[in-house]
């Protein structure tokens, strides 16, 4: 039998340890597991070349046979949810993500790594459109255009290959905004790494025949609804549904293959059943459903779906049995009690970066506050802001800065804060104030809803 690691996920070696995880963009940042150095070496034997038996001879030197097959077939058990049974002919050859750089750090939380897993480039706040909910709150009026230096990108693609940087977002605004994106997209596929890419721009015949041309082999597409009307008014582009279904069929005609995303809000949530169909029609495989979060960009408690209209939604999925996969997970809608283990951990700082159009960095997309700035691209390469001053201050912060508020004198300070990770955004939204509690803290005893 022939055993390889899934094809969502890598391995990744760091000085004393290594981690696995799942190179998809929408799932690489929510978590990662470390292993230990004798794992990743066997792991890496997992490539579909070998038989179980052939690992065997490999890893038996001076080893009794039988323990090897007993150590083998508990290690297969421990890992069996990343490996699956192929041919000999499928063989991954893209298991390992390199790196040059392996130094040993002392950081407070497991997350951080001595190098980022993935970075975010926000090309440009430029867009095509002027969604309701948008939570960059894009496309303003009489801003300025800004946009990400093509060469500068040059320049950091090769030190993310260097740095064993696993994935790039390229987002915006919308990326196809950018003046020079076919190029961009152009080093992204040379390079090798995994990126994601999603736009709302009705691309033209001549766009998609340059998309094809230079190989891209998958696009992110945003789509809300399948009900003209309805798309039309959360994107602020006329009859968007029907010039954009038009985009997503040449896309796969020319043998693109697109995911859709949609973000669910209470006034496109009833229709998605209906675009479900009509996705499937055109051939689309994959959609995700994004439910509507609270942001600081263009937000409106209007735009939360009801509780109602997610059980519905909630039902419909559970029985459907069609042939696009869906990935969706429903926000939770009661809670008797807030607990310090639903907040989930912060990965800004800790396993990625963003880069914004003016070369500025800081640890999240929903934070645009400048003086959360880590440092400047234009100025620095990548290692010297990831192991900066300003970074570790962001991420592991002094209790002065909290002073007044209810993390100050907090006994899970250093687990909530240095080890989680605050959610600044969530703190800001709520509190006015980046330095104050995450509003899921249980000692916040008022509710609030975020999506």
């Amino acid at each position: 039998m022939r055993l390889k690691l899934k094809d969502q996920y890598r391995i990744r070696k760091e000085e004393d340890f290594a981690i696995i995880f799942d190179r998809r963009t929408e799932k690489i940042q929510k978590k990662l597991n470390r292993i230990s150095l004798l794992e990743y070496e066997l792991l890496k034997l997992f490539n579909g070349k070998y038989t179980k038996l052939e690992i065997c001879n490999l890893i038996s030197k001076n080893v009794e046979p039988n323990l090897v097959n007993e150590y083998l077939d508990a290690f297969c058990q421990k890992y069996q949810k990343y490996l699956v049974e192929c041919t000999k002919e499928d063989i991954r050859t893209d298991i390992i993500v390199k790196k040059d750089y392996f130094k040993k750090e002392n950081y407070a939380s497991n997350l951080r790594l001595s190098t980022p897993l993935f970075i975010s480039l926000v090309l440009t706040k430029n867009c095509t459109s002027y969604c309701k909910y948008c939570f960059s709150d894009s496309n303003q009026p009489n801003v300025q255009s800004v946009f990400l230096d093509t060469k500068d990108i040059v320049r950091l693609i090769d030190e993310c290959k260097r740095l064993g940087i696993a994935n790039i977002n390229l987002t915006g605004g919308d990326p196809f905004s950018h003046p020079e994106i076919i190029e961009i997209l152009k080093e992204v596929i040379n390079s090798e790494i995994d990126f994601n890419i999603s736009t709302k721009k009705i691309l033209s015949d001549s766009e998609i025949k340059q998309l094809k041309n230079i190989g891209l082999k998958e696009l992110q597409i945003s789509l809300d609804s399948s009900n003209n009307e309805i798309a039309s008014y959360l994107t602020g582009v006329k009859d968007y549904y029907v010039k954009m279904k038009q985009v997503i069929s040449k896309l796969l005609k020319d043998g693109i293959k697109v995911k859709v995303n949609s973000v669910l809000t209470s006034y496109n949530i009833e229709t998605i059943p209906k675009l479900i169909k009509d996705l499937d029609e055109i051939g689309v495989k994959t959609l995700f459903l994004t439910p509507y979060n609270n942001s600081l960009g263009r937000h409106d408690d209007l735009f939360f779906p009801t509780f109602l209209q997610y059980r519905n939604l909630n039902h419909y999925l559970s029985a459907y049995q069609g042939n696009i996969k869906i990935d969706y997970q429903s926000p939770r809608l009661f809670s008797d009690k807030k607990q310090l283990s639903d907040i989930q951990s912060c990965s800004g700082g800790r396993m990625g970066l963003v880069i914004y159009p003016d070369g500025n960095t800081s640890i999240c997309e929903r934070i645009f506050d400048n003086k959360f700035s880590v440092g400047n691209i234009k100025k620095e390469m990548i290692l010297n802001i990831w192991q900066g001053e300003a970074l570790t201050k962001l991420i592991e912060p002094e209790r002065k800065n909290f002073l007044n508020s209810k993390c100050y004198d907090c006994e899970n300070y250093n687990l909530c804060i240095y080890k989680k990770g605050l959610c600044f955004a969530r703190a800001k939204m709520i509190n006015d104030n980046y330095w104050s509690n995450d509003p899921l803290c249980p000692k916040d005893a008022a509710y609030y809803r975020f999506s």
